[in-house]
């Protein structure tokens, strides 16, 4: 296994250039637009792992199942920021120019368009002859111990959350081939663990990704 420290929409471009999709997925992320766009990928088997505050999540879905998908398990919070947006606030590309050409060298252009603040340090990395996916790793190393706005769960929940998806991993290791979905929950507040049976209605993007 080779660790990338890159966001997962540049992660992504591996697949269409060589890298397989694996047919076990396993999520621990924390926003929902990048846990839909895996889904998305529609593997065999996908583990989503989640906590935060006193509550823990794991939802297990299988390609061929009925059950809940993490596009309807999850809904995108009005608050959060898109990864395009999010990355174009804090480096001062448009939002267009990450999304469709990531792999593109930063141009004059946009330095003239980006922020004033932003755009001596994007200057440097275009006379660096600097990527545009090349600037968003560097970024994102650059600001690896700056994370005072993250409030992560408390380690015992994330450990539980943890533990549950392990668990399940074994078992799609051991080769069970049960088409059931799991969807754990539990509240640390009430001390409760529930497991749910949600099922995806016949027109979910899901169920066309299971025929594909």
């Amino acid at each position: 296994m080779i660790p990338r420290p890159e966001e997962w929409k540049l992660f992504k471009i591996r697949l269409q250039h060589g890298a397989e999709l694996p047919p076990l997925v396993i999520n621990g992320l924390d926003n929902v637009e990048t846990r839909h766009s895996v889904q998305r990928l529609w593997p065999g088997v996908l583990i989503d792992m989640a906590s935060g505050g006193p509550t823990a999540q794991v939802i297990v879905k299988r390609k061929q199942s009925q059950g809940i998908c993490l596009l309807r398990a999850l809904t995108v919070p009005p608050t959060e920021l898109g990864y395009a947006e999010r990355l174009s606030r804090a480096i001062g590309l448009a939002t267009d120019r990450i999304l469709n050409n990531p792999t593109s060298p930063i141009l004059q252009a946009d330095v003239e368009a980006a922020p004033a603040g932003l755009r001596s340090e994007l200057e440097r990395a275009r006379l660096n002859q600097e990527l545009i996916c090349g600037r968003i790793t560097a970024y994102n190393l650059g600001r690896a111990g700056d994370h005072a706005e993250f409030a992560p769960a408390a380690p015992f929940i994330a450990g539980l959350a943890g533990a549950v998806a392990a668990a399940e991993t074994l078992k799609v290791l051991l080769d069970d081939r049960s088409d059931q979905t799991h969807h754990f929950q539990y509240d640390a507040r009430s001390n409760k663990t529930r497991s749910l049976r949600m099922v995806c209605s016949p027109d979910c993007e899901c169920q066309r990704g299971a025929a594909a």
